[in-house]
């Protein structure tokens, strides 16, 4: 899960979604179908989404993809919390 722009973005891999609330409330403002979705991160302004051996690139406002990205690693993707960025 992660915060940004004054949202909190939360993978359910059970339930095949990424969730959008806010983090004050509570209140669910969104929901993205996401089947295999494990792990969220925001970086460079789109939210980067772990699903099985690709990581989505999302567009932060409407969850639409932008691109996939392969990540095999030999593995499902879980952790998106040391993504490097392209920006300095």
């Amino acid at each position: 899960m992660t915060v940004h722009d004054g949202k909190l973005f939360i993978a359910s891999p059970r339930q095949g979604k990424v969730f959008v609330a806010d983090p004050q409330t509570g209140k669910q403002l969104a929901a993205w179908d996401v089947p295999g979705a494990s792990g969220v991160a925001v970086v460079d302004g789109c939210v980067l989404v772990g699903r099985g051996r690709a990581i989505q690139q999302r567009d932060v406002t409407t969850g639409a993809i932008k691109r996939t990205l392969v990540a095999d690693a030999g593995g499902p993707v879980w952790d998106l919390e040391r993504v490097p960025t392209t920006s300095g």
